[in-house]
């Protein structure tokens, strides 16, 4: 005995998703698409301002497909190709390399003594960390450490 007839059963197991764009992988779930939809028209209410009455929302409510149908064919006329998002993750070793690469061209990690600041700031410190007392610091923020224990109770666990 059946709970769902056929029909019931293959809507429950298959109209759980939406694909805009009729692509593979371009599933989402409806309760996203939902949401989707809900910021379109609050957004949409939004710009009623002080003309937003029940009418005028149940109105705007009523175009968010057309609306969308607009926007879509706008972005198609100037040739604009929306973002499919994939869960695929790509391979960062290029990209890697290439800013390696750069890095490298450019002397990045070589340390030059003589290097000239920018002219606006001619006095400035070349190194803002040069006359730093890493002893100072250390009892500088024990100091505030001791502090703000108490208010915060850093050591609870």
């Amino acid at each position: 005995m059946a709970i769902l007839s056929k029909k019931d059963a293959h809507s429950l197991k298959w109209n759980r998703f939406f694909n805009k764009h009729g692509r593979k992988a371009g599933n989402i779930p409806l309760d996203l698409r939902m949401e989707q939809m809900n910021k379109i028209v609050k957004t949409m209410w939004r710009s009623l301002g002080s003309n937003l009455n029940e009418a005028s929302a149940a109105r705007l409510a009523n175009t968010v497909d057309e609306m969308e149908h607009i926007l879509d064919s706008v972005d198609k006329d100037c040739g604009f190709q929306s973002t499919i998002g994939y869960r695929t993750k790509g391979n960062p070793h290029p990209a890697v390399q290439q800013i390696t690469k750069d890095l490298v061209r450019i002397d990045a990690f070589t340390r030059h003594k003589s290097r000239q600041g920018h002219p606006s700031f001619a006095k400035f410190p070349k190194s803002l960390l040069g006359d730093l007392n890493f002893r100072d610091l250390h009892s500088w923020m024990i100091s505030l450490i001791k502090t703000w224990e108490p208010l915060y109770d850093l050591n609870k666990t």
